[in-house]
């Protein structure tokens, strides 16, 4: 059961991980985004 649970962990850890990647790769290209509008005018 131990196990069981220790591997349910490690896949929410897993899943945070992603979602912070996501949410890292959006800001970026939101600033690249902007950065560009600013340049075009």
């Amino acid at each position: 059961m131990t196990k069981f649970i220790s591997e349910a962990q490690d896949r929410d850890l897993d899943r945070s991980g992603v979602i912070k990647g996501f949410d890292f790769c959006y800001e970026t290209a939101w600033k690249f985004l902007q950065k560009l509008a600013e340049n075009a005018d």
